[in-house]
């Protein structure tokens, strides 16, 4: 029962503060034509598993970060939902090109911040 009260309180902290963020991140860039917020969220989100990631597999990393952090935080951080929302949302704008570079920024920017997070922690 404690590991199952450890695990379930750092997933709700790992949450609270990732979703704080994406939510704030929202609210800063809310005058922008351009869904900038989820775009910053879910790439810093896929940055931060790639350096964790990178950590996982030099070092152990205790079950109750991992899931606090990757599930947790990034999890909450980032939101294939939210994507796919700002698409449909620019698309119903008759927006289509830019619904179309906003889908190959998210996941350019999404793979290429995990790979330069998980580089980054293995170069040393």
């Amino acid at each position: 029962m404690t590991t199952f009260f450890y695990t379930a309180a750092g997933l709700a902290l790992g949450a609270f503060l990732g979703a704080g963020l994406r939510y704030f991140l929202g609210l800063f860039f809310i005058n922008s034509s351009y869904p900038l917020g989820t775009l910053i969220s879910n790439t810093l989100g896929c940055f931060i598993v790639g350096i964790l990631w990178a950590y996982m597999q030099r070092m152990a990393l205790s079950d109750y970060l991992r899931i606090m952090l990757v599930v947790g935080f990034c999890g909450s951080l980032t939101t294939f939902s939210s994507v796919i929302v700002d698409i449909f949302s620019l698309m119903n704008q008759h927006r289509y090109l830019l619904a179309f570079c906003y889908f190959i920024a998210v996941n350019a920017l999404g793979f290429g911040a995990l790979y330069l997070g998980n580089r980054l922690i293995m170069s040393f």
